[in-house]
């Protein structure tokens, strides 16, 4: 199966990433956001409709299956702790890329020690509004998920990226 290519832009704040991801939306009518988990949907959903956006633009990841539409982009708005469900979602789609929007508050990067990381970032003058970019943040995600994966014997739904996290992971330790 063809992986796709993952940009991922990672916020220090989740009302940073909120912020951008409304700018993107103005900016481009033909983004549709997604959701892993049905509790960022509803969030997005209700800060969509707060900024008199569309807020049918906000899928989660179980009903867009119907969009192939060549001018429909999808960008996610959070990564699923397990990379490969990620890998074989992304393949059923023609786009060649993937954004995915993530921040450093949210359930998955704390249970990497991102809390750690904060202080340290913001020495170095990271803007809080700005995303960090790059190859090497993607290729930490993808291990991070991989580690994740290595202590899962059964992925079973949940709500959130947090209550997935706590099924999940909290059961193995």
């Amino acid at each position: 199966m063809e992986s796709k290519a993952v940009i991922d832009k990672v916020y220090i704040t989740s009302e940073a990433k909120m912020n951008d991801c409304i700018l993107m939306a103005k900016q481009n009518t033909h983004l549709v956001f997604v959701a892993w988990f049905n509790q960022t949907a509803k969030v997005f959903k209700d800060v969509f409709e707060l900024n008199n956006l569309d807020s049918s633009r906000v899928q989660v990841i179980m009903d867009v299956a119907h969009i192939k539409k060549a001018n429909l982009e999808l960008v996610f708005i959070e990564h699923y702790p397990l990379v490969q469900n990620e890998i074989i979602v992304m393949a059923k789609f023609s786009q060649k890329s993937f954004i995915v929007l993530s921040a450093m508050d949210e359930p998955l990067f704390k249970y990497f020690g991102s809390d750690k990381m904060l202080p340290l970032i913001t020495l170095l003058g990271f803007k809080k509004e700005k995303a960090i970019e790059h190859s090497y943040v993607t290729a930490a995600i993808t291990k991070g998920q991989q580690k994740i994966a290595a202590l899962v014997l059964n992925d079973e739904g949940a709500l959130s990226q947090a209550q997935w996290l706590q099924k999940h992971i909290a059961q193995n330790n």
